[in-house]
């Protein structure tokens, strides 16, 4: 793997040499896929920060991922958490409890508790979770560090011949809080290195100076401490933590 450090922001450019192939990246840590943001046109990169991207091209053959790393001296890393909207926002219920409200598309970050890897994943496990930091309306918490949440798994692919990596791909499922399930929305995937060869064609470059990443097979897997952003998928009223 090649990384560069730097002084100010970069501009990297992505570039596959198929026509008409389709490149997807994330900035997160998560294997990119066809959810992943679209690649349209060059990445500013403001903050240290690993850049992963695939290619699909016009037959749906996916490249391997491609990786840099972009190291910016002075300046900390990017939070692996997003954001579709601004929060929960806190508001009263007209019953006698004071509600607040817990809104659709808010940042749910979850953690792992435990290693998975494609070793041993199988298709339909659900996997425990725990809410990485406390979730609030305003000033008030409506869930806990350490809330239980689950995702479930919807693909693995073991490492096959010719260098394949594994796979896991997994959905967010719902948080438990209180004796209220809240559903959850998103998606994220995680994929092994390959055993040889580059990301088919597949650069990450920054003008001047490339970066790519020759590949080495193994299973996918997800450490202990990995952190996963859900989105709440409906408005919740809530009474505050206890």
């Amino acid at each position: 793997m090649t990384s560069g450090k730097y002084d100010s922001n970069v501009v990297v450019e992505i570039k596959d040499a198929t026509p008409g192939a389709a490149i997807y990246y994330t900035t997160d840590g998560w294997t990119p896929t066809v959810a992943s943001s679209k690649y349209r046109g060059p990445i500013t990169i403001t903050s240290t920060t690993t850049l992963q991207a695939i290619a699909l091209e016009p037959k749906s053959v996916r490249s391997r991922i491609a990786t840099a790393v972009y190291t910016l001296d002075g300046v900390p890393g990017a939070s692996a958490m997003q954001k579709d909207s601004t929060g929960p926002a806190a508001i009263s219920s007209a019953t006698g409890s004071a509600k607040f409200l817990l809104a659709q598309g808010t940042a749910v970050p979850l953690m792992f508790g435990s290693n998975v890897s494609s070793r041993t994943a199988g298709v339909g496990d659900r996997i425990s979770l725990t809410l990485a930091e406390d979730l609030k309306a305003g000033d008030v918490v409506l869930a806990k560090k350490g809330t239980t949440s689950l995702v479930t798994v919807t693909e693995v692919d073991r490492p096959r011949m010719g260098g394949q990596p594994g796979e896991i791909y997994f959905e967010a499922d719902s948080l438990q809080i209180g004796d209220a399930v809240i559903k959850l929305r998103g998606t994220a995937a995680k994929e092994g290195q390959g055993r040889e060869g580059k990301a088919a064609g597949l650069i990450i470059a920054v003008p001047v100076v490339p970066a790519g990443l020759l590949v080495h097979g193994k299973n996918a897997e997800i450490k202990q401490g990995a952190v996963f952003t859900a989105f709440v998928a409906a408005d919740n009223m809530l009474l505050p933590a206890n």
